[in-house]
């Protein structure tokens, strides 16, 4: 799944960066995880369609895009997103 999403992500986000991390191994003693081995990632994206944007319709955004990983098992994201001039104030 950990590609299936990277995959989405670069086709809507018209990224120049994402990195999908998937985390579930962390996260099975938790009550509520699904215990699966796609359960949470972490997700890191840079975009100029991030421009302007709030960090809320950032995030609303790239929900929107996993909505079907959410209804296959996904239970968290971890989300990062930035626009090309804030990756370049980060990482240089």
């Amino acid at each position: 799944m950990q590609e299936e999403i990277t995959k989405e992500l670069v086709e809507h986000c018209q990224a120049s960066y994402v990195k999908v991390i998937n985390d579930s191994h962390k996260h099975h003693h938790h009550k509520m995880s699904p215990g699966n081995n796609h359960s949470h990632f972490q997700i890191i994206v840079c975009s100029d369609l991030f421009t302007g944007m709030s960090l809320v319709k950032r995030h609303k955004y790239i929900y929107s895009l996993c909505e079907t990983f959410i209804t296959r098992g996904v239970h968290a994201l971890a989300i990062e997103a930035y626009s090309t001039d804030e990756w370049r104030q980060k990482h240089g």
